[in-house]
């Protein structure tokens, strides 16, 4: 299994790039969201996902791993495939569809272009518990971290209560692409989150 790749982007597609890692490009199927942040000659962490089906073998590949969590997910309900996990995530953010599941709004999910009324009810109905746990722990994840606290620390001292800059500290990070982060990088990213300017 190719759990990520490493490489510099040779090609951008509406929804695919060309990894070149070591002189070998691989093809990877990927969100709208993660092509248009990408050019030629970019260096790229890409976490994948391999799928082997009856007629194809297909590479996916995401922003960041939390995206990945979501595409494995949505990927193990009967009668959502790759292709259309993808379509879901191209459509809409991760941090917006794992609400809209958590929540149980189906009427949010319908509207994902591929969502009929049957499907989005399996997805709601297969997913609302699992997806709480992932949130919850990619929450955690993130919230260890010494930039994120220190963003955190940041915002407090220029008005912004411990919820508030919490919240949007964690947003920034799971909805980002970004592997690694720096406290100024955080703290610019929440604050356009929080509106650009704080009390």
């Amino acid at each position: 299994m190719i759990a990520q790749l490493r490489g510099t982007i040779d090609q951008v597609n509406l929804d695919s790039l060309v990894i070149d890692c070591a002189g070998v490009g691989y093809l990877v199927h990927v969100p709208t969201s993660l092509a248009a942040n990408c050019r030629v000659g970019d260096l790229r962490l890409v976490p994948t996902e391999f799928s082997v089906s009856q007629d194809a073998m297909n590479l996916y590949g995401f922003s960041h791993g939390f995206e990945r969590e979501l595409f494995r997910l949505l990927t193990s309900i009967n009668g959502v495939g790759p292709k259309l996990a993808l379509r879901i995530l191209s459509n809409v953010s991760p941090p917006d569809l794992a609400r809209a599941i958590g929540e149980e709004d189906l009427t949010f999910l319908v509207r994902i272009p591929g969502v009929g009324p049957k499907t989005g009810k399996r997805i709601v109905v297969e997913l609302s518990e699992k997806i709480t746990k992932l949130v919850d722990e990619s929450r955690s994840e993130v919230g260890s971290s010494s930039a994120f606290r220190e963003a955190e620390q940041v915002l407090c001292s220029l008005g912004c209560s411990p919820e508030e800059a919490r919240a949007a500290l964690e947003n920034c990070m799971l909805a980002s692409g970004e592997s690694e982060w720096s406290v100024d990088l955080l703290v610019i990213e929440a604050m356009k989150h929080l509106g650009g300017h704080l009390d």
